[in-house]
């Protein structure tokens, strides 16, 4: 009698349940609130670039080579982030580790690698990807590009390594890490513009979008 007395109802939620729903619910709130303070982040980048460059050639070309930079990684962590997610589940679910880590192994394979190929084409041959993405650019403003091109080349690897680092964290539980990027992103843009826009003028938003992606990897996964 004692036995069933003390016995929860088989309704009833678990202490551990409920905690594991506080603990849930608190992230998804601490996400929230970094993802709130990233906005005035991006606003204040967005207004410094404006008032440092303006809308010349040089902010033209920077805007055209960040859609080059950054379009394929988009797409790559979209479609990781769709597929990954159930399947890792089903990993996890067999209980087999080993299994777990070749399976991660192996997807981080096959989306990495066109990073890395899409990159070495920036870089070896920005003009060609400048001339499919604006074909109306000639001129100094059509250099510019070419060169802001191989500039950014490196941060189409960096941009979808580090959405793919966050898709892994968040199937992990761990939200305030992959939240802090885009403010870390947005404070490493502003001190690089602040810091070369007068000694390389508009040179120093690539370097900026190259310097974002590297501080913010080094602060969330070195």
């Amino acid at each position: 009698m004692t036995a069933l007395a003390t016995a929860d109802p088989p309704d009833s939620p678990s202490i551990s349940g409920m905690l594991e729903r506080l603990r849930d619910r608190r992230d998804v709130l601490s996400l929230m609130g970094l993802t709130l303070a990233a906005k005035p982040v991006g606003f204040v980048v967005q207004l410094l670039i404006a008032s440092s460059f303006g809308a010349e050639a040089e902010t033209d070309a920077y805007f055209v080579c960040l859609y080059l930079a950054t379009f394929l990684a988009n797409i790559g962590v979209q479609v990781f982030t769709t597929l990954f997610i159930p399947l890792y589940f089903d990993h996890t679910a067999e209980r087999d580790d080993r299994a777990t880590i070749a399976y991660l192994n192996a997807i981080l394979l096959v989306f990495t690698a066109p990073l890395f190929l899409f990159a070495l084409v920036l870089f070896a041959a920005p003009g060609l990807a400048v001339a499919v993405a604006a074909p109306g650019f000639r001129g100094e403003t059509l250099e510019t590009a070419i060169t802001m091109t191989r500039i950014m080349a490196a941060g189409t690897i960096l941009t979808g390594i580090g959405g793919y680092m966050s898709a892994l964290l968040n199937v992990r539980r761990v939200f305030w890490l992959p939240g802090m990027i885009p403010i870390l992103q947005g404070g490493a843009t502003i001190a690089c513009i602040l810091a070369l826009r007068d000694s390389i003028g508009g040179l120093a938003l690539p370097a900026a979008f190259v310097a974002d992606f590297h501080e913010s990897m080094n602060e969330a996964f070195g």
